[in-house]
This record gives structure tokens, sequence and C-alpha cells, in this order.
């Protein structure tokens, strides 16, 4: 039945070998069948989303990053009726701010957690604790993605509520997909180990190319800054942490929507 869970697959736990949780991840069914695509997106949904999604699976998170994009799209598309809905004599400033606020809500609030957490403990912020330098940061890129966004307007504008926050979910699996997890890991960095070159390409398709329909040109440009950070991240995180966290994942989330935001504000003029 579609929307039921597929059957149970092996799971990974902390305390097993590389090796024993590659032989999870491979025993698992195949990912492509009707049911399991449900879930994986009910997943995407719960993962970096405030919505509690009934038919969630926890032991899909790695392949629900196929989903990512999507998710991202949605709620962008939410900002972007919210931004219609509002006055047109509302100040640029307190807009932006509602905007901001809109998808920090809908999103948890997870990712500038992850920020707060990677900013504040050198291992990868695994302890969860959140200090002031954390909240610093967190609230540096807050006010940044204000300060871009209250800039744009007409046609940059929708792009950059609808394309940065897909963007920037796209990141997160060019980011994590195939890369080491840290020693020591929690059960959210084990997630990780699921995203696999079938999930990236998958994103890729649906981030790069709904991105590309409507900006064209300058959607490459801003696509390759997302991707260089991406990528200049996975090998600082693996040469300074010897692997990625969640939190690091997070992070070159949010990181990567402001700088989508940043360059299409550049092409706004």
């Amino acid at each position: 039945m579609i929307g039921s869970k597929p059957e149970r697959r092996n799971q990974m736990t902390p305390d097993m070998s590389n090796d024993e949780q590659q032989a999870a991840l491979e025993a698992r069914p195949s990912a492509n069948e009707p049911a399991a695509l449900v879930v994986q997106l009910l997943t995407a949904i719960r993962e970096l989303t405030i919505v509690p999604m009934p038919g969630a699976d926890d032991e899909a998170r790695g392949e629900s990053a196929l989903f990512f994009p999507v998710v991202g799209l949605a709620l962008g598309a939410v900002a972007l009726a919210v931004s219609d809905g509002l006055p047109a004599a509302m100040p640029s400033t307190v807009r932006a701010m509602l905007l901001v606020g809109v998808l920090a809500v809908l999103s948890g609030g997870r990712h500038l957690g992850g920020v707060a957490r990677t900013a504040t403990a050198p291992g990868c912020g695994n302890d969860g604790a959140i200090r002031a330098r954390g909240v610093a940061v967190a609230a540096a890129l807050l006010l940044a993605q204000i300060s871009v966004l209250a800039g744009l307007t007409g046609g940059a504008l929708i792009a950059g509520l609808l394309f940065a926050p897909t963007l920037s979910r796209w990141s997160m699996v060019a980011f994590a997909f195939g890369s080491r997890t840290v020693r020591g890991g929690t059960a959210d960095d084990l997630a990780l180990r699921g995203m696999k070159f079938r999930e990236f390409a998958g994103a890729s398709v649906m981030a790069l190319g709904v991105t590309l329909t409507y900006t064209e040109a300058w959607g490459l440009v801003v696509i390759l800054a997302v991707g260089v950070f991406a990528i200049g991240s996975r090998v600082v995180a693996h040469s300074v942490w010897g692997g990625v966290t969640r939190p690091l994942v997070d992070t070159v989330g949010v990181c990567n929507e402001t700088i989508a935001l940043g360059m299409f504000a550049l092409a706004n003029g």
C-alpha cells in the first residue's frame, strides 16, 4: 500500500564498526520502491521542518536527502506566499525580518541550532551546548539574511525566496553524501551515511533543474557559488575534524542560504 512503511530494515547503531554499518546499508531493500519513496519524502519533511509527519522512518533519514530540495522549495513557496500577503507599504526591513522569521520557524530553528553548536565546540558541537559564541554566530547569519532580503525586489525577491532555500538544502546533500562521519558520532551523524550518490544525483537534478528553469544564466552563477562553498566546507570538515556531523551539515545549509540570497541581491543590482 502506498504510504505504508516498507519492511523494516537493518538499522545502524553507534557501536557498529564501519564495515557493519556499510553491511546494514547494503542489506536494506530497494530505496526506489514506491512505498519507500513516500516514506523518504515524509521523512525529509520531518527532518527539515516543524511538521510532525506520520509515516516518517528513522531508518530512511539518509535516503530522504533525495527530497531535501523539494522541501526547501516548499518552504520558499510558503515564504513567497507570506510576502505576497504583506502590505505593500510595509518597510522592507520589517518585511525581511518577518520572512526570515517564517523560514526559521518552519524549519524549527534546527539549522541555526546546528550553527550554534558548531561554533561552540571545536569537536563539531556534538555536546549540544549553545553558549554565547554560538548564539552570536547564528544571530549574525540571521542579520545578514535580513539585510540582504530587505534589498530584494521584483523577480530577484521571488528567486531569492524560492531558490535560496532550495539550493541550501541541496548543498547539505552535496556536503554530506559519501563523507566520513566523525568517530563517536551520534545517531544523527550516522544517518548521514545513508546519503549516497543516488541521493546526491537525484537532489541535484531537482534543485538545479528548477533553479535554472526560472533564473537561467544567473542561476548557474548562484549554483556555482553554493557548490564551491559546500565542497570547500567538506574538505575542511575532513581535514580538521576527520569527518562530518549533522550540526556541520545544518551549518552549511544556513550559510549557503545566505550566500544564495546575496547572489540574487547582486543580480537585483
